[in-house]
């Protein structure tokens, strides 16, 4: 009853842009437990959501990784990452954007990690399989770690606070009709205090879709830092696989 009075009372104008709204949101979970001489238990979940108008979007990217083994807690990971971009024009060739990023990781011994920025995309090729959007900005990083020695820094402190330049680069290749999609994302964030202090991460993404609601995907996530906790490998990666559940609304 609230949304229809909401509705009633909304301009013609702002009322035509709620109705051609889109919105999505999938959901991917997975896990596995065994006993007896190995011990395991996994547990994997996230969710992405979309809203889009014709001159917002809205998208947010939730994550949360566990697993225990042999009684020894590997992963308890949350990650985060919200995304807001205005389109000016509906060719979308620039654009501003904003961001906040949250993650905690036991792997990289992360107790907590909070960026935010601001920045300005275009797209670079939009064609019927291929995809090309490319961004750069400014944000900045406030990280607690669990340690105090790093390599390739002088800096010794557990909290950690600097400027960041930051490029992003979004590639979607699309096959058979498109029910197979090969997005990548390429992240390089370039630290403002110390020259050697950067981080890429290189996140391939195979998804085929079984239905309008239903797919599989196959993720890679690799990152390289270049400034690292003393003892940790400077690169890390992790591969996941599962089934996805999607719910959208495309007027």
């Amino acid at each position: 009853m609230l949304a229809l009075l909401v509705a009633a009372c909304l301009p013609a104008k702002a009322q035509s842009r709620l109705d051609s709204a889109q919105y999505s949101l999938a959901m991917k979970f997975s896990g596995n437990r065994s006993t007896g001489i190995f011990s395991r238990n996994v547990f994997l979940a996230s969710t992405e959501a979309h809203f889009q108008t014709q001159q917002w979007r809205l998208y947010n990217s939730l994550s949360y990784r566990y697993s225990n083994i042999n009684g020894l807690l590997f992963e308890n990971n949350l990650y985060e990452l919200l995304t807001l971009i205005f389109y000016p024009n509906q060719r979308k060739s620039w654009f501003p954007l904003a961001f906040y990023h949250y993650d905690n990781n036991l792997l990289f011994q992360v107790n907590s990690r909070h960026r935010g920025g601001v920045g300005l995309g275009s797209v670079v090729l939009r064609q019927d399989q291929v995809f090309l959007e490319a961004a750069v900005g400014i944000g900045y990083e406030a990280t607690e770690y669990n340690g105090t020695v790093f390599i390739n820094s002088e800096l010794e402190e557990a909290i950690r606070e600097n400027g960041l330049a930051i490029f992003r680069l979004n590639l979607d290749l699309s096959f058979l009709e498109k029910r197979l999609v090969l997005h990548t994302t390429l992240l390089h964030m370039h630290s403002l205090k110390e020259s050697q202090d950067y981080e890429l991460w290189v996140r391939p993404s195979l998804i085929y879709r079984i239905s309008s609601h239903i797919s599989l995907s196959v993720n890679y996530d690799y990152r390289y830092e270049r400034v690292h906790l003393e003892g940790l490998p400077p690169a890390n990666d992790i591969l996941l696989y599962g089934l996805n559940i999607n719910l959208a609304h495309k007027p």
